[in-house]
């Protein structure tokens, strides 16, 4: 049995003046060959995450005890874990190769999904915990993709040096990739980074952080992910119980999963636009009754959508275009908050000058929006006339004609 106890989190500490450069490639050889070693066992780790489009990161504590299953074919392991989230939220999974149960203690409720039935469900990892995948993955990888990023790419290995995880003694080493920038695709990255922290002594990763950068449109988006482990114990015996059905609280009450409902269809032409009312970027108020126009496009959109990002240019464009001739565009976000996702800087940066609504979620709800961007032709009657869902090369000028012939140009 390995067993350590590590210190609270703390940011890894580069020690200045210490030891000479090391192989970063070999150190990523000796962690593997370490890591093929752990079956089994628990740990609790640090996970925090910044968004493509989020400035803020956001974290939770998550602990796991888990055994490698060689013949499983879903997870190749069995686990329970634990996520308690900054609001004390605690979200629970269990997975025993028959099925796994989710459930939140806060509300007693749970929900299992049977291997039988949902394999391809459970196998897309929609909904999984977050875990420390150098213990778990079936690779034995010190970090994520190590078996497609070391095959099919050219890589930059570099040593960071030594430095302190927690109060241990590790070597950081950094994977880096640049790629060929190509405007023609759908959301083109630009650079992928991993860095591991490898114990001097065990040579199992203490931590690792995971960086993509992506281009969307005119901006840069960052997503940011960090792993890393408060304590462990490995190769520990007798875990069975940990994800047996008798080891959820009694009362949990789990309903059998029954497959997701299927989404509705906006609300059609010839309906009455429900009523709304909201506060502009610069302040103000606005309600759809307040708008005079002989047709509004209503943009429903939310800022860390990528298709929402590639229509906010040619919204752009319409309003500018038919501003005018008696199109009022009105862009609708009932996701995003005005400070804490800093929308007048958003709204600035996109070259935005049509109003933006941030309103209640509630409305996109009542035109049964269910997949974004999507927008609502409306008449000076206040009667949907027409509505477009997504966006793509041939959008504008499928919605552009459309709105001709609305506007009777």
């Amino acid at each position: 049995m390995n067993r350590i106890f590590l210190a609270s989190a703390l940011t890894a500490l580069i020690l200045s003046g210490c030891n000479e450069s090391q192989d970063p490639k070999q150190l990523l050889r000796d962690s593997r060959a370490a890591l093929e070693r752990v079956d089994s066992g628990y740990f609790a780790m640090d996970f925090s995450w910044k968004p493509l489009t989020d400035t803020d990161t956001v974290g939770r504590r998550v602990t796991m005890f888990f055994k490698h299953i060689e013949e499983d074919t879903i997870y190749g392991f069995y686990f329970r874990s634990e996520s308690i989230f900054s609001d004390t939220t605690t979200v629970s999974h269990v997975y025993n190769g028959d099925s796994k149960v989710y459930y939140r203690e806060r509300d007693s409720i749970g929900t299992r999904t049977t291997v039988d039935e949902w394999a391809e469900l459970l196998d897309m990892n929609s909904g999984n915990p977050e875990r420390f995948s150098p213990f778990t993955e079936k690779s034995r990888s010190p970090y994520p993709e190590y078996e497609s990023l070391d095959t099919n790419y050219e890589l930059t290995y570099t040593y960071l040096g030594e430095s302190l995880v927690n109060g241990q003694s590790v070597h950081g080493v950094q994977v880096s990739r640049t790629y060929d920038y190509d405007s023609t695709e759908f959301m083109p990255p630009i650079y992928r980074e991993f860095a591991i922290w490898i114990d001097k002594e065990s040579l199992l990763p203490m931590k690792y952080t995971d960086r993509y950068d992506l281009k969307m449109g005119a901006d840069t988006a960052i997503q940011y992910q960090s792993f890393e482990l408060v304590e462990y114990d490995l190769n520990v015996t007798e875990l069975n119980k940990k994800w047996q059905p008798t080891s959820i609280p009694n009362y949990i009450r789990i309903s059998p999963y029954t497959g997701g409902s299927e989404r509705p269809d906006p609300l059609d032409t010839g309906s009455v636009a429900p009523l709304w009312a909201g506060s502009l970027i610069h302040g103000d108020s606005l309600r759809l009754s307040d708008i005079q126009a002989k047709v509004i496009l209503i943009d429903f959109f939310y800022k860390s959508c990528y298709p929402c990002l590639l229509a906010i240019p040619d919204l752009q464009y319409l309003h500018e275009e038919y501003g005018n001739k008696g199109l009022a565009v009105i862009g609708f976000d009932g996701f995003d908050e005005l400070e804490e996702d800093r929308m007048v800087e958003f709204v600035k940066s996109q070259g935005m000058t049509y109003p933006v609504v941030l309103g209640e979620r509630g409305v996109p709800e009542e035109y049964q929006v269910s997949g974004y961007p999507t927008m609502f032709l409306i008449d000076s009657n206040g009667v949907i006339i027409d509505n477009h869902v997504g966006w793509g090369d041939e959008a504008l000028a499928d919605l552009e004609e459309r709105i001709r012939g609305h506007l009777g140009l």
